[in-house]
């Protein structure tokens, strides 16, 4: 044992008498038995009798290996000291991982942005004329009312699909070289239309009624008769949430013979 206990021997002499040894002080006796842990000496043995608690229901010592067991109530109360160059505390290859997280987040943005930055919503139209128009009213030499439809394509470049919720458009007639006056409109038939992603040509059709006077009339009365009218389209497109329109402008031939409105046998009915 680590701690020293001053032994006083006691020996008697010739006369009877009892002499001390060696007799310490009574204060270096004080300290002695207070430094001493539940130790007893006992004339010529030594008894060491020291504290000791098992405790059964306790858990593993995070400092000690698991070789040592704290009470489990003082679980969340007690504090593990962990030296300063136990190799837990110094960071592990701390700059690859932020290198790491900074690339995915630069490549997940960047693949964000590829796919879903809007691209251009186009509108085309191949310019053919149009033959199959149907004559509503018809008064020789003053007005016509005819209806007929035309077709647009929609191009789609985007990684995303596109609805067309609206489309409108107004036919024009030249009246001088520098002005046009409108003569009819046209409108999407159906509810809307769907614009798959990547799409290079949907076609996109409208429903027109136009009335036809003066000089434009006169070019349908006469055999094989056609008129050259104007159109501008609007259409309006919707995706994420999102409404943009885009225009149109064309010139396109308009089959009008009179009074059948049928270009291939053209005055098929008599005008009475």
């Amino acid at each position: 044992m680590s701690d020293k206990v001053i032994l006083v021997d006691a020996v008697e002499n010739n006369d009877g008498a009892q002499t001390s040894q060696s007799r310490p002080s009574r204060s270096s006796l004080t300290d002695a038995a207070a430094s001493r842990s539940n130790a007893f000496v006992n004339s010529g043995s030594r008894y060491v009798h020291s504290q000791y608690e098992e405790l059964m229901d306790g858990v593993p010592c995070p400092s000690c290996r698991g070789t040592g067991r704290i009470p489990k109530e003082l679980e969340k109360m007690l504090v593990a000291l962990i030296p300063i160059d136990d190799k837990r505390l110094r960071p592990r290859r701390t700059w690859l991982w932020v290198t790491l997280a900074i690339f995915s987040c630069l490549v997940i943005c960047g693949l964000l942005l590829f796919f879903l930055i809007p691209r251009s919503i186009s509108l085309t139209s191949e310019d053919p004329s149009i033959t199959g128009v149907n004559v509503f009213e018809y008064e020789k030499g003053k007005r016509m009312l005819i209806n007929f439809v035309n077709v647009i394509n929609v191009s789609n470049d985007n990684f995303f699909g596109i609805r067309v919720v609206n489309a409108t458009s107004n036919v024009m007639k030249v009246v001088f070289p520098d002005k046009s006056q409108v003569i009819g409109r046209g409108a999407m038939i159906g509810s809307g239309l769907n614009v798959p992603l990547q799409s290079e040509s949907v076609a996109l059709t409208l429903n027109h009624t136009v009335e036809v006077t003066d000089w434009a009339l006169a070019m349908c009365e006469l055999p094989y008769g056609y008129v050259r009218l104007y159109f501008q389209f609007t259409v309006t497109f919707e995706y994420f949430n999102h409404r943009e329109q885009d225009t149109l402008e064309n010139s396109q031939l308009v089959c009008c013979t009179a009074p059948s409105g049928n270009c291939t046998s053209p005055f098929s009915y008599l005008i009475k």
